[in-house]
């Protein structure tokens, strides 16, 4: 096992800050000295991390035939994320389809030490190519649209997709977002990073999983680590970039940078997405406490926490204002429903297919 880096070191115990400080200290003594006997208490403080309110419980007093459903109360969401957490702190990988033999936690234990073991050195891998969209593109494979979509061209190269959003000054949030103060809001920065691990998922699960999953089958499941540096104003590009840090149906990790001239605006860690045709359904029926971002400096100033309640989905539908009740020279929520073509590439007038004019149409074109 090789040792790990100092900046790994540090992107683990971040990664399971959640989880006790004895669960912290092992997992580094075992990426440090491959010590199998360091396992135990690496996955029993992961599952412990997950596990539901009613069913909290110290694990070093369980038996190795504790089941994870009926007992522990782990639904099969839960389990991916399990895993995912496990994958990230052993440096092992878990198919699917193994998935489905572990069902008690002496399996689980068996399953991770017979991994570690038996793991070769992985194959160089080659170099992977580069695929290039325009915002034309990208908008028609998103199931964001005007006026919350916030991506031009992007391109994705392996597990790395960047796209970009330059802020006009037009957008209707912008008015009030502050008094004579213009400021992209934080949570709009991320749900831009959001939207260009979208365009990673949709374009890239079916080469990695074998699933191709359809436009509106994908949504934020969770954000983790997140932090807010500076502010993004009118005439600001934001360049965006999120590298894939794992995926196993139905959910990928991904981690996520927005900056400006180079310099950090915004960066989470672990931002997860859910995807597929009975996501919907299921993450409805699971509840969760909240997650609160911890905020970063931000020109000197401390910003307020970003919670799910700040994200794109559960943002407020703003009737539009009839004429009457609009002071001369203030903006609406439905002036802003179809941006001005300016704002938008240059778009060709021949050779259309069908769903690009209908795309057209959304954006005004």
């Amino acid at each position: 096992m090789v040792p790990p880096t100092e900046q790994e070191i540090i992107a683990l115990r971040t990664n399971l800050k959640r989880c006790t400080p004895q669960t912290i200290e092992a997992a580094v003594r075992f990426r440090t000295t491959g010590d199998l006997t360091e396992i135990p208490t690496v996955v029993y403080g992961i599952i412990e991390r997950h596990l539901p309110a009613e069913h909290s419980r110290d694990l070093t007093q369980a038996n190795d035939d504790t089941r994870l459903i009926e007992d522990l109360g782990v639904d099969s969401l839960t389990l991916l994320e399990i895993v995912l957490s496990i994958e990230e702190t052993t440096g092992i990988s878990v198919e699917n389809e193994e998935l489905r033999e572990i069902a008690t936690l002496g399996q689980v234990k068996a399953f991770i030490a017979h991994k570690i073991t038996t793991a070769g050195d992985p194959k160089a891998a080659k170099p992977a190519k580069t695929r290039r969209y325009t915002q034309l593109e990208v908008g028609m494979r998103l199931p964001q649209q005007p006026p919350f979509f916030f991506l031009e061209d992007a391109e994705i190269q392996g597990k790395i997709a960047r796209s970009s959003y330059t802020i006009s000054g037009k957008e209707y949030f912008l008015e009030g977002h502050f008094k004579d103060n213009p400021v992209m809001p934080a949570s709009l920065v991320f749900e831009a990073l959001g939207q260009v691990a979208c365009l990673w998922v949709l374009e890239c699960a079916l080469e990695h999983i074998g699933t191709d999953v359809s436009t509106n089958e994908v949504l934020f499941a969770s954000m983790e680590e997140s932090h807010f540096y500076r502010r993004a104003v009118p005439g600001d590009r934001l360049d965006l970039e999120v590298e894939m840090i794992q995926v196993h149906e139905p959910l990928a990790v991904f981690r996520g940078t927005a900056t400006r001239n180079g310099e950090k605006v915004a960066h989470v860690e672990r931002l997860v997405l859910a995807f597929g045709p009975d996501v919907v359904e299921h993450l409805s029926k699971r509840e969760h406490p909240p997650v609160v971002a911890e905020p970063g400096p931000v020109d000197g100033a401390a910003v307020p926490a970003v919670t799910p309640a700040d994200s794109a989905a559960d943002l407020p539908v703003v009737p539009p204002t009839s004429a009457e009740d609009t002071p001369k020279g203030k903006v609406t929520r439905d002036d802003h429903a179809r941006p001005d073509p300016e704002d938008l590439v240059a778009i060709g007038e021949s050779g259309k297919k069908p769903q690009e004019d209908e795309f057209d149409r959304n954006f005004g074109i």
